[in-house]
């Protein structure tokens, strides 16, 4: 995060964030997004393949069983799914 130029830093209104472990990036993202304690302490504990999302704005989220339509300010947690396919090279 702190290698990204700090005025593209302040453009960008959404940040899916894995798991950080350098105070110095993780006070920054803080700074940047308005986040708890609590919520550092998350994303220094991720697991494989989970994320937090972050944004200055608002996600917009579904209710699954009624389909009601939310705007939501987070930060959430999700799981990053890996590609299924194996691909490789051909044999020769």
């Amino acid at each position: 995060y702190s290698d990204v130029p700090r005025q593209m830093q302040t453009q960008v209104n959404y940040l899916f964030c894995f798991r950080y472990n350098q105070h110095r990036e993780l006070e920054m993202i803080k700074k940047d997004y308005n986040l708890s304690k609590q919520d550092v302490v998350e994303i220094e504990s991720l697991n494989q393949h989970e994320f937090m999302a972050l944004t200055n704005r608002t996600f917009v989220t579904y209710d699954l069983s009624t389909g009601e339509r939310k705007e939501e300010k987070g930060p959430f947690i999700g799981r990053a799914i890996p590609p299924l396919s194996l691909h490789q090279k051909p044999r020769e």
